[in-house]
C-alpha cells in the first residue's frame, strides 16, 4: 500500500513544531531568532517554505556578510535554516533542502575561535592552585571539581547538577550518569581513576552531609555549588568538553 503524505493546512504555523521539536530551550531560542529573521515573520507556512530556493538562502547568507556579521554567527544561522528544511523535507514539504551545505557554502572560521590544548604545566597550575585554599574541605571540592571538568569533560551545568547517585559501579570501573545533557539524552562518562580518587577524599571529608557532589561550603548558604564558572571558564570547557566526545 502507498503511503501518501498529509501536508499541513496552507496556513499552518510550521514553525512552532519545529521549536517545540528542539530539547534544549536555549537552541529553540537561538532557532526561533534565525528563522524569524530569514523568513521576515513568526508564522511560517507551507506557501512561504516550498517558496525558498538555494538562491535565496545564499543571498541570506551574503547579507549577513555585507553587514559585518561575524563568521561563526553567519555558520550558525545557516545550521539553524539546515535544522529546519532537514525537518520540512521528513515532512515531504519539499524534496530538497535549499540550505544543504553541498549548495551553500558554510564561512571559514579561523583557528583561533576553535578551542586549543592546554600545556600540561598550565593545567598542573590549575590542580596546584584549586588545592591551596586554606580550607582543607574547599580544597578537596575545588580539586576533585577541576578533576571532572579537564579529564571527565563535563559541562559546568552538569558538574553543578551531578549527584552522589549519579556515580555508579559499571563493569570494572565507575561512571558518572548524566540524566539531562545537552542532548537531551543519558550518557555515562567513564571516570579515571586519578578522579575516583578525589571524588572519594571529596565525599569521606562532606561526611555524607551532601546529595550533590560539589555544594556551596559558604556558612551561609548551603546550597549546590553553583560557581563552577569561576573556576572554569568557557575556553577551558569547550576544551575538555571536546577530549569527552572523543573518547
Amino acid at each position: 500500500m502507498t503511503n501518501i503524505a498529509v501536508l499541513p493546512h496552507p496556513s499552518a504555523d510550521l514553525l512552532a513544531p519545529f521549536l517545540e521539536s528542539q530539547l534544549a530551550l536555549s537552541t529553540r531560542q537561538a532557532y526561533r531568532a534565525d528563522l524569524i529573521a530569514f523568513f521576515g515573520t513568526s508564522l511560517v507556512t507551507v506557501d512561504q517554505v516550498t517558496g525558498v530556493a538555494v538562491e535565496d538562502v545564499e543571498q541570506f547568507r551574503n547579507d549577513l556578510i555585507a553587514n559585518d556579521a561575524k563568521n561563526t554567527t553567519v555558520n550558525r544561522k545557516l545550521t539553524s535554516l539546515r535544522g529546519f528544511f532537514r525537518r520540512m523535507v521528513a515532512k515531504g514539504i519539499v524534496k530538497k533542502n535549499p540550505a544543504d551545505p553541498a549548495l551553500v557554502r558554510n564561512m571559514k572560521v579561523s583557528d583561533s575561535s576553535v578551542g586549543k590544548a592546554i600545556a600540561t604545566k598550565h593545567i598542573n597550575a590549575m590542580l596546584r592552585l584549586a588545592q591551596s585554599n586554606k580550607n582543607e574541605l574547599m580544597a578537596k571540592r575545588d580539586h576533585a571539581l577541576m578533576l571532572v571538568l579537564l579529564y571527565a569533560g563535563l559541562r559546568r551545568a552538569e558538574a553543578t547538577r551531578l549527584r552522589w547517585s549519579h556515580i555508579r559501579e559499571e563493569g570494572s570501573h565507575l561512571i558518572a550518569v548524566l540524566p539531562n545533557t545537552k542532548s537531551g539524552m543519558e550518557q555515562h562518562v567513564k571516570l579515571s581513576p586519578v578522579i575516583v580518587a578525589a571524588l572519594q577524599a571529596l565525599r569521606q571529608a562532606y561526611q555524607d552531609q551532601f546529595d550533590y557532589v560539589f555544594v556551596s561550603l559558604s556558612t551561609l548558604n548551603r546550597k549546590r555549588y553553583a560557581t563552577v564558572r569561576a573556576f572554569a571558564g568557557r575556553d577551558l570547557n569547550r576544551i575538555a568538553l571536546s577530549n569527552r566526545h572523543r573518547l
